[in-house]
């Protein structure tokens, strides 16, 4: 679906670690007051605010893949009583932070900005919707702020910034596959052991030569022994690997080719101790469904488990707005509803030692990774453990080889933004009415 969506860099502790200073001597982040914090310009032991006209902050960058178009900016400062804006004496400039170099708008186009490039508010605001995000490569993003001032005494104040994008985005897709998934294939790795005999002396070996399941997605070597010689395990013989060709899902490869330090001897036996990343499928709700792949990851029930609520008191996550006060006009994103996803899954290998590994693997891994991020969004989402894998059945019910184990986690505070942004008149001072409340 289609929809407007504000993305926020909020000047408060929790950007803290991600931003970057020109001279942190002369800038800083205020959080003194938790009500109020801001970025601004930093009192030397004079109390005089420094008058360079090249002192900035970056923020980090956030990487909303679902965005298509970005469509308008804005600066929330702490406005001065008589010009609504910054301090007399005081300005700002602006810079779109990118993957690929700064941009700033030079009259004419999106251009590679210098030291010295700023655009003000309005130029980044009126010719954001021609931001060449093609041109750029990804759809990362940040901003960077030039605070300036030629009267000691006065600094602007900057609480956030404000990038209205137009998105396409499904999000249980984005969960699912683009979230949880992504970061199991790109992430997560559990390991498994392989012993063979040499029948002559062999410099390298195929593994699709030797290894009886096909099915695992090798992604490196952890150590390769010659058994029969080096029974300790005292030296490595891995060389290099080269993997196979790449598979459909577009993360794994086939089965690829390992190089020794040199050559192993005929009649020897060789273990081999490789890294590799599971199958994982999404079961799509048939009575029936046959394992394709050992080892796997099965995710059986993705379901909703609390009732559905609206966040409207939090701007980076619920109700928000972005102003355009030359135009006393606005664009209100409604309060998004927030569910708890659960995430039930179901571990299956054919091999008893694979599943202590990968259990053991799974369980660490859920452990450390306490977020996940939206790709679609680039917001992050917290996960809860409901139920940490475990092994007490070891085997199917039909008395198969099969393996296998089962877990849970949950995903809090899924957005979904079903109600669609809506254009609002500014009334006042650039106030935004809504509800009789004035924003």
């Amino acid at each position: 679906m289609i929809q407007r969506l504000i993305k926020n860099f909020i000047f408060d502790e929790r950007i803290r670690s991600g931003l970057v200073f020109s001279d942190d001597t002369k800038i800083r982040l205020n959080t003194e007051d938790k009500a109020n914090p801001k970025i601004q310009l930093k009192l030397d032991a004079l109390k005089n605010f420094p008058l360079n006209a090249d002192i900035f902050v970056e923020t980090p960058i956030t990487t909303p893949n679902a965005v298509q178009k970005w469509l308008k900016f804005e600066a929330r400062v702490t406005e001065d009583k008589d010009t609504k804006g910054v301090p007399v004496g005081t300005s700002l400039g602006f810079k779109i932070k990118t993957t690929a170099g700064n941009r700033y708008w030079n009259g004419s186009t999106w251009a590679v900005a210098t030291l010295s490039d700023w655009s003000t508010e309005a130029e980044v605001n009126d010719n954001f919707d021609t931001f060449p995000i093609a041109a750029v490569g990804d759809k990362g993003i940040g901003v960077v702020i030039n605070l300036v001032t030629t009267d000691k005494t006065k600094t602007p104040e900057v609480r956030e910034t404000k990038l209205l994008g137009e998105f396409d985005i499904d999000v249980l897709d984005d969960l699912v596959y683009d979230g949880i998934i992504r970061k199991l294939n790109s992430d997560f790795r559990s390991s498994s052991v392989l012993r063979f005999p040499t029948t002559g002396s062999i410099p390298s070996i195929d593994l699709a030569t030797v290894l009886e399941n096909k099915g695992y997605n090798i992604t490196g070597i952890r150590a390769v022994y010659n058994l029969t010689d080096d029974p300790l395990k005292l030296v490595n013989l891995f060389s290099s690997y080269a993997p196979g060709a790449p598979r459909q899902d577009g993360f794994t490869n086939d089965p690829g080719t390992i190089t020794f330090t040199g050559a192993i001897a005929a009649n020897k036996t060789v273990s081999v101790q490789f890294e590799y990343v599971p199958e994982f499928y999404v079961r799509s709700g048939q009575d029936f469904f046959e394992v394709p792949t050992f080892p796997s990851i099965i995710f059986e029930n993705i379901i909703s488990v609390d009732d559905r609520f609206t966040v409207r008191d939090t701007n980076s996550v619920g109700q928000d707005f972005i102003r355009e006060k030359s135009t006393l006009s606005a664009v209100l994103q409604r309060g998004a509803r927030q569910q708890t996803i659960r995430f039930e899954y179901v571990i299956f290998t054919d091999r008893q030692l694979d599943q202590m590994r990968l259990v053991n693997d799974i369980n660490a891994f859920w452990s450390r990774e306490k977020v996940i991020e939206s790709f679609g969004l680039g917001c992050q989402y917290n996960i809860n453990i409901v139920e940490q894998v475990n092994t007490r059945n070891q085997t199917t019910a039909d008395d198969t080889d099969t393996n296998v184990a089962a877990g849970s986690f949950d995903i809090l505070g899924v957005l979904f933004h079903d109600k669609l942004a809506t254009d609002e008149a500014l009334v006042g001072d650039g106030q935004l009415n809504i509800d009789a409340e004035l924003l």
